[in-house]
């Protein structure tokens, strides 16, 4: 068993290169640049296992992502030039996340998308049978129309309204 103590990881680092990322941790931004490069560099050439190169990495990204959180994962990536950290767990967490978040996003959209063509169909129904060709002559510019408050409005306003005027008034205000 080896002891090291805080105050010799400079010493020992040398003979330890792994000691770098506690070094890492207290370091200067100027110095974290380069032992960020230097462990990088150093994990690329001496681990040959790539579970352990990914770990290496992992640690090294979280433990700048904490000395740096004013920035953005892309500015940390940027300012220490890693080209590794797209390996990273928490990088592909966190692109997991925002492919989940798209794909919610999406559903939503979708959903919305399916509110909207059904009220138009029931707009256009209504059209139809109220006011013939005349009332279908409406539907191009009530599909202009992204607003689910508005067409649920027009077709309330559907039941009342007399004339195809009457009702192109309530929806162009």
């Amino acid at each position: 068993m080896i002891r090291i103590y805080l105050d010799e990881i400079e010493y020992q680092a040398e003979r330890f290169w792994g000691l770098n990322i506690f070094r890492l941790i207290d370091a200067p931004t100027e110095e974290a640049k380069q032992l960020t490069k230097r462990l990088i560099k150093e994990g690329k050439e001496k681990l040959s296992d790539p579970l352990l190169r990914r770990e290496l990495f992992e640690m090294v990204e979280t433990i700048l992502i904490y000395k740096f959180p004013q920035l953005t994962r892309k500015e940390v990536e940027t300012m220490f030039d890693l080209i590794d950290i797209k390996e990273t767990k928490i990088y592909q967490e966190a692109f997991e996340e925002g492919k989940l978040e798209g794909k919610l996003e999406g559903i939503q959209e979708g959903m919305l998308e399916g509110k909207l063509e059904g009220k138009l169909k029931g707009i256009e129904m209504v059209l139809d049978s109220k006011f013939g060709i005349e009332g279908l002559r409406l539907l191009p510019e009530i599909r202009k129309v992204k607003d689910i408050d508005i067409l649920e409005t027009i077709r309330v306003a559907l039941r009342s309204a007399k004339t195809v005027e009457e009702l192109r008034s309530i929806y162009q205000q």
